[in-house]
């Protein structure tokens, strides 16, 4: 595969990177959908696809499109909608324009300083803020956007951008 960021190691490397959607409760999580990312590189190559092994029907897709692929297939089987984390995404602020959830959780006024618990180093303290936003994955194809929701981001007082954000 072709070098790219990977949220687990924190920078790019060399490293094949999946999309997955999970059920969470205090018992435990079950996997609900993945998807591979392929790189366009990758995708538009039928060569190292064949080499690969990577069957036709995975074709290259944003990987900010993947997740809300894989929930709209999963909203097919009636499952009840729930909280839903994301460390990526584009969303419809106040302005009305998508921006990455990134830029939302930047654009937010009124962060409070919080102190949840005295840790071994001293006192656990971060930045929060809420903003309440909408979700336009495939609002350019023409459907409305999502419903609006609040997207909670974290931003320490030591980092120039949010360092956290869950839709």
């Amino acid at each position: 595969m072709d070098r790219q960021y990977s949220g687990t190691l924190g920078k790019t490397g060399n490293c094949q990177i999946a999309v997955s959607v999970h059920h969470v409760e205090e018992r435990g999580n079950a996997p609900l959908g993945r998807r591979l990312y392929l790189p366009e590189s990758w995708a538009n190559h039928a060569g190292r696809r064949r080499e690969a092994g990577i069957p036709e029907e995975i074709v290259f897709g944003k990987k900010r499109e993947l997740g809300p692929e894989i929930l709209d297939r999963i909203r097919g089987w009636g499952l009840a909608d729930g909280v839903v984390l994301a460390d990526g995404g584009a969303v419809r602020c106040g302005d009305r324009r998508p921006v990455t959830v990134k830029e939302a959780a930047a654009r937010a006024k009124g962060w409070k300083k919080i102190r949840w618990r005295e840790g071994s180093k001293g006192w656990l303290e971060s930045r929060f803020r809420a903003a309440r936003v909408q979700s336009s994955h495939r609002y350019r194809d023409g459907r409305p956007p999502g419903k609006e929701v609040r997207l909670p981001a974290e931003w320490p007082e030591s980092e120039s951008a949010p360092t956290q954000s869950w839709l």
